[in-house]
């Protein structure tokens, strides 16, 4: 939810509308430092500031991206989405 609402926009939105914001407050989630997934910033002193981040895969849920697989080439398959 922190990093869906750190997209802004449209993902942003959509994110919103869905949550609450007591868990997105809490700031960045345990992934940042477990499973080391997130984005990194430096900023001008060389001080490091980790944040989540939020995979293809998950903003293709939040935008309702849907996959058409026909069995033909490439341009016979759709991918659709509502963002």
């Amino acid at each position: 939810g922190h990093a869906a609402l750190l997209m802004g926009g449209i993902v942003g939105y959509l994110a919103h509308e869905h949550m609450s914001l007591d868990g997105v407050l809490q700031g960045p989630s345990s992934t940042i430092t477990n499973q080391c997934i997130g984005v990194k910033y430096v900023n001008w002193s060389g001080l490091e500031f980790c944040d989540d981040a939020l995979t293809k895969d998950k903003m293709d849920i939040i935008c309702g991206t849907y996959h058409c697989y026909t069995g033909k080439s490439y341009f016979g398959n759709c991918n659709c989405s509502y963002c």
